[in-house]
């Protein structure tokens, strides 16, 4: 199915949130593969923009010291 929620199971349950069924499209959290792809290309990018400082400290917090960033096209500072 094209519009399948990347949040998805096999069993088609949420992985995200705690629901007994999924509500589908009217989710607010529902996001295709495309649209997922979409989201955290302008993340990285947002992050990529912001001083090296401020991606290393990021890079630690929230991504183990990784900057998945800099692999996207990212800035290289």
């Amino acid at each position: 199915m094209k519009n399948k929620c990347f949040a998805l199971d096999k069993k088609d349950s949420c992985r995200i949130l705690t629901v007994e069924k999924c509500p589908g499209c009217s989710c607010g959290f529902f996001k295709t593969d495309v649209q997922l792809r979409q989201s955290r290309q302008a993340a990285y990018d947002f992050i990529a923009r912001k001083s090296f400082s401020d991606q290393r400290w990021i890079a630690e917090k929230y991504y183990g010291g990784q900057m998945p960033w800099l692999k996207f096209g990212g800035s290289k500072l």
